[in-house]
């Protein structure tokens, strides 16, 4: 990708909480994420196309309703790359994260996780990074 084409990267916000949270509270986690990853697109020049929050679900079951819904926008191609506070966020099963991180380099999907300072279209995946 040229610098244009990253700089116009449409990105889906993903978030998600073990524990059910009262969204009316805006101090909680998920608004935290959600504020987190929005400020690193705007400073970034990315793009925010789209928000995928699943709150109370459990990092072992990648079955969840919004990620299903990040999935089916990677199909669809209404999404360039995905943005997450850090990788715990996308799941706590290493085989299924490493399948994941193969289906989004296949599909030239770019993955930045803020906290664990990754950002694929500079870092190859490997197992270092899927310290769950």
């Amino acid at each position: 990708m040229n610098k244009e084409e990253l700089t116009n990267t449409r990105f889906g916000i993903y978030v998600r909480t073990a524990c059910r949270e009262d969204l009316s509270d805006e101090h909680n986690c998920i608004q935290n994420q959600l504020t987190l990853s929005t400020d690193y697109l705007l400073k970034h020049n990315l793009i925010k196309v789209n928000e995928f929050i699943d709150n109370g679900y459990s990092g072992m079951d990648m079955k969840r309703p919004a990620f299903s819904r990040l999935l089916e926008a990677i199909r669809n191609k209404e999404i360039d790359g995905i943005i997450i506070k850090d990788l715990s966020c996308l799941g706590r099963n290493r085989h299924k994260l490493s399948k994941f991180f193969a289906d989004c380099k296949e599909n030239h999907i770019r993955v930045i996780s803020i906290f664990n300072q990754l950002d694929t279209k500079d870092n190859l995946i490997d197992d270092k990074f899927l310290f769950l």
